[in-house]
């Protein structure tokens, strides 16, 4: 694909992605290069463990250059080669130690650790936007998910998907699937007084059959909250 970086400038961009080894730390790579050559130094982080980390715990490390931001904690800051500079602490600590949001000084590997849930990652982007002056944060997401964009009012997202023999099929499926949620209308301020079933959490295949007949429209929070495959969601959309 091309793309050009003013695609990626003055946002925030989550790499998501359905299975480890889809490609998300490619394209993270892919999408720093862009910002790098059009004169940004911009910031990244990742959603736990980076996203294409081996099963055995060990993170995989990103290229990074001076000045640019980065989220990690301690135990993995001693480990990234481009001598990094703490510059901001978040709060609480995870089973791998406190977050830290840190500044490389020399070009090196930069090991990524991020916050599981999704207000930190939500506050790890604030600060490094808000307090430290990253224009474009970009942000490994975990495996299988694509509920962290919602953490981030404005984000935007990339579904990196690779196909293997047998697979395209599925893949393409995937894709129709996250192109029919990503285009799902928005209520906005006209939720009060809409004659609709507001799902406040998941919305699943239980849940949906808890509701009987006549469904109508139905309400979440955001397509990330929609755990549905590919027919369900076709067979919901008819019915609604």
């Amino acid at each position: 694909m091309t793309m050009a970086a003013s695609e990626l400038s003055g946002r925030v961009t989550f790499v998501t992605g359905p299975n480890r080894g889809s490609g998300k730390t490619a394209f993270l790579n892919y999408a720093l290069g862009l910002l790098r050559r059009s004169g940004e130094m911009p910031a990244f982080l990742s959603v736990g463990l980076d996203g294409e980390a081996s099963t055995s715990g060990q993170a995989s490390q990103i290229p990074c250059m001076p000045g640019e931001l980065f989220l990690s904690v301690e135990r993995f800051l001693r480990l990234s080669g481009c001598e990094p500079e703490i510059v901001a602490v978040l709060p609480g600590s995870g089973p791998l130690g406190r977050l830290a949001v840190a500044r490389a000084r020399r070009p090196g590997l930069a090991v990524l650790v991020g916050p599981e849930g999704n207000e930190l990652a939500a506050q790890a982007i604030a600060v490094m936007r808000d307090e430290l002056g990253a224009t474009s944060v970009l942000v490994d997401g975990a495996m299988n998910r694509i509920t962290q964009v919602s953490a981030f009012s404005g984000a935007r997202f990339y579904f990196v998907l690779g196909a293997g023999p047998g697979e395209v099929e599925s893949v393409v499926r995937s894709m129709r699937r996250l192109r029919v949620l990503a285009s799902l209308p928005e209520l906005g301020d006209n939720a009060k007084g809409t004659p609709a079933r507001f799902i406040h959490g998941p919305l699943t295949g239980l849940t949906l059959s808890q509701l009987g007949d006549g469904i109508g429209t139905i309400v979440v929070a955001d397509f990330t909250k929609v755990f549905l495959g590919w027919e369900d969601l076709r067979a919901l959309l008819r019915a609604s």
